[in-house]
């Protein structure tokens, strides 16, 4: 069972700066600066329990608390098998870092779990950058040495987890990456390159199996989520205010579900939250929060309001579940 998930949630942006893969990663591309953790969680700074979704960038103020993928539904024997996540941190909640075996097991283990407990950062400048050195390289009539000179790969490349471990029964492809020789290997040094979409992304995958489920205390299901959340910077206000996520959700267990529902967790605090009202556009497959009044308070909680003539903002799937072939 295979289903992608668009989901647009506002606005985000990217790091200019491109370190190591951390738990958590921030996408600063555009007008808003949003945190994403390797177990699925959107939003929420666990350490601080202070919202990370920040819409203008560097305005102070945010529209989003927490937000996490929900997904239940009938197994055969007609038990409830459900994962959720509302403001867990990574060993408190239903979802673990990594993907999960392809053998309808449904497995992984703690070393697997340790070395996908990260959150992989993709700028797009870097790859096309590269994409023109290496075009250069294979051209007879340009000079590297010349237009590009003293060019290195980045080295973020060499860690990005585009190959799983088939030994162990993962996938063979994770991370997506463009094969520059055509031979279905991930080879950064052969000009072989991330790929992902937008201006900038973010790339990690998390799962149900990886031990018990401490928010709801649901029986398992055995899936394995690949995101891939990305935003584009451009003259567009509203692309420059908005944050696309695609899940990509495999059921990696021999148990099929009936009556399954995928849906998005939202907890909205659209700047100070005391006065907030939320609704949904059904038409639309959008909710949203505003404003009561056209004042948001200056400050309540850990979190700035937006003052006058407050914002509106919302979620809306853009495309749901696939369907089985019959």
């Amino acid at each position: 069972m295979l289903s992608r998930y668009p989901l647009a949630l506002g606005a985000l942006t990217l790091l200019s700066a491109w370190p190591c893969a951390q738990n958590f990663y921030e996408l600063d591309i555009n007008n808003v600066r949003a945190r994403f953790y390797s177990h699925g969680l959107i939003g929420m700074n666990v350490a601080t329990s202070s919202p990370e979704f920040e819409v203008p960038n560097g305005g102070g103020a945010h529209p989003l608390y927490s937000a996490g993928l929900w997904i239940g539904g009938i197994d055969p024997g007609n038990s409830l098998r459900l994962a959720a996540m509302c403001y867990e941190p990574l060993g408190s909640s239903d979802w673990y870092p990594g993907p999960l075996t392809n053998d309808g097991t449904a497995s992984t283990n703690t070393a697997v779990q340790s070395a996908y407990d990260q959150v992989w950062p993709l700028s797009n400048a870097d790859v096309a950058v590269n994409e023109a050195y290496c075009d250069c390289v294979d051209d007879p009539n340009c000079d590297p040495a010349v237009q590009f000179p003293g060019y290195q790969m980045p080295l973020w490349f060499n860690t990005w987890p585009a190959i799983g471990d088939v030994g162990a029964g993962f996938d063979l492809y994770q991370a997506p990456f463009s094969d520059h020789n055509g031979n279905g290997d991930y080879d950064p040094a052969a000009c072989d390159a991330p790929c992902g979409p937008g201006d900038g992304s973010l790339f990690f995958i998390f799962n149900d199996k990886g031990g018990p489920h401490q928010n709801t205390q649901g029986v398992p299901i055995g899936i394995e989520v690949q995101a891939t959340p990305f935003a584009y910077d451009g003259p567009s206000a509203a692309l420059a205010h908005t944050v696309f996520v695609q899940y990509r959700i495999i059921n990696r267990s021999n148990v099929t579900l009936s009556d399954a529902y995928i849906s998005l967790f939202t907890d909205f605090d659209l700047g100070c939250y005391t006065d907030d009202h939320v609704g949904c556009d059904v038409g639309r497959s959008m909710w949203y929060v505003y404003n009561a009044d056209d004042l948001d308070e200056s400050s309540c909680g850990v979190a700035p309001g937006y003052g006058a003539q407050p914002p509106a903002f919302g979620a809306t799937i853009l495309c749901g579940a696939f369907a089985d072939a019959d």
